[in-house]
């Protein structure tokens, strides 16, 4: 029974964050590349996953969100904004290297209080739970990482978590991962925002960030 409501609200949770408004191609031209960009990036980045539909397990309520997504994807945004900023002029060649662009949700406490409020007290409980954890949220966090933090777990799910501090309210969150070389410059940026923004505005935020160090 628990399995069967979980399976049904993490579906849910997928078609409503894959029906999100997409960001539509620039009015301006397209900006003429001018340099390299070479995809590192492992291949289960650029696809979807489910972690785990069973309440009990670590990785319930948690999953990667796949480059079919994203219109245009992250890696699309990444160069066409790289160029706008840095090589406009058409004068400086630039060579990109990605190693990471991952998007992951966490939906863990919401999924769980929904699912056991479900269970209790039939559909309208579940409901009145749902629209209770709707009401949380939680600020725009972005920084600047270490790799080792994102290289060195044990389960890939862990990359989603959040501390207590980042998300006092535990609402469901984007986590976004960029990793990249720009010229011979390397930085590791990590983006977490409320799911309730539109998923196109907090990739589009998560490039933008990762530039400003350049």
């Amino acid at each position: 029974m628990i399995k069967t409501i979980s399976s049904l609200l993490i579906l849910l949770l997928l078609t409503a964050c894959s029906s999100a408004p997409k960001i539509q191609p620039a009015a301006e031209p397209p900006p003429v590349w001018t340099g390299p960009m070479r995809d590192y990036r492992p291949v289960t980045e650029r696809e979807s996953t489910i972690f785990s539909t069973l309440i009990t397990r670590a990785g319930y309520g948690i999953y990667r969100t796949g480059e079919d997504k994203m219109s245009p994807t992250g890696m699309y945004l990444l160069r066409r904004k790289a160029q706008q900023k840095l090589g406009a002029d058409g004068k400086k060649p630039l060579a990109i290297t990605v190693h990471h662009l991952v998007v992951y949700v966490n939906a863990k406490t919401q999924l769980r209080k929904t699912t056991m409020g479900g269970v209790v007290a039939g559909a309208v409980g579940g409901a009145v739970v749902a629209q209770s954890m709707d009401k949380m949220t939680v600020n725009l966090s972005q920084s600047v990482i270490d790799s080792t933090k994102f290289t060195y777990v044990e389960n890939e799910y862990e990359r989603a978590f959040y501390t207590e501090e980042e998300n006092l309210n535990r609402a469901t969150v984007y986590v976004i991962y960029i990793e990249a070389d720009i010229n011979g410059k390397r930085t590791f940026t990590k983006t977490m925002a409320s799911a309730k923004e539109p998923f196109p505005v907090v990739i589009e935020a998560s490039v933008d960030y990762f530039l400003s160090h350049y």
